[in-house]
């Protein structure tokens, strides 16, 4: 049946999907996040204020990076230039932000195919569902993963702390993005939007909304293309809108109390205009 706009027997097998790969092959990943996030997580010992997840004193990332699978490449091309993460604790939120822009899609898959990598005995855990199967997007897909294990740890240890579940909100800025498509470039596209259905399915309750930030003017008119690239459960929560405070990149979020906060109140107007504009039982 449906109740309130859910689908139950989707959910029941969602969760049944999901706590098959926690006890199965998803289990290593699921341990080097854990481990990871216990020995960084100073970062839930105060989560009542504004503050970057990587505050000094209270966030030490390099635990986080150092378990990274397929670090070697991964962690050279996706830096916190491209993809970083800003707490929010007030309104209970973990935003991740990208800058699609800044990443070098065909240098990162090349880089993941030179070498081998000591983490492609854990590569079981992933379910690519693209018709090109490459190793470089099979541990793009394992990394991936993996930060979605450790944002679900982080969340659950902030929503424990302060009786409100926490979850992810997903910033894309598209802003003087390529609308060049490489093969590489197709290849990185694909195994990433393999891994967020995926990983929509095995950390049911992680994603919030994700807004889609600067849409460049040639691609505003296919906004409904776009949406369509992404999971029904997310286009549920898909806005797009201007995002001023990204302009100046991601590492000024960090480093700046202030342009974090600006940040943070656009994304939470950005938001608040998303969920006035669906239906009652939508919100929920």
């Amino acid at each position: 049946g449906v109740r309130d706009g859910i689908d139950l027997a989707d959910a029941e097998a969602t969760l049944r999907d999901s706590l098959a790969w926690r006890r199965g092959v998803g289990r290593p990943v699921l341990e080097k996040a854990q481990e990871a996030v216990n020995e960084a997580s100073n970062a839930t010992a105060d989560a009542s204020a504004s503050t970057t997840a990587q505050q000094k004193g209270r966030w030490r990332n390099a635990p986080v990076q150092r378990n990274l699978p397929h670090k070697f490449a991964v962690g050279e091309f996706l830096t916190d230039e491209q993809l970083t993460y800003v707490l929010d604790g007030q309104r209970a939120r973990l935003v991740c932000c990208i800058q699609g822009r800044r990443i070098d899609e065909d240098g990162l898959m090349q880089a993941l195919e030179a070498q081998s990598s000591p983490d492609d005995h854990a590569m079981s855990c992933v379910d690519v569902e693209e018709a090109v199967d490459t190793l470089a997007m099979r541990r793009l897909q394992h990394s991936f993963l993996y930060s979605k294990a450790v944002n679900a740890r982080v969340c659950a240890l902030l929503s424990l702390k302060t009786g409100v579940l926490v979850t992810v909100v997903t910033v894309n800025d598209l802003k003087d993005v390529s609308l060049r498509s490489t093969k590489l470039a197709g290849q990185f596209r694909a195994a990433l939007g393999g891994a967020a259905r995926r990983g929509d399915r095995l950390f049911p309750t992680l994603a919030g909304p994700t807004v889609i930030a600067n849409l460049p003017k040639a691609i505003q008119l296919l906004v409904g293309l776009v949406a369509n690239l992404f999971p029904v459960s997310v286009r549920r929560f898909l806005t797009f809108a201007r995002i001023d405070s990204l302009d100046d990149g991601l590492r000024r979020l960090l480093v700046e109390p202030d342009a974090s906060a600006v940040f943070l109140d656009d994304v939470d107007s950005t938001i608040d205009k998303m969920l006035r504009r669906l239906p009652p039982n939508a919100k929920q």
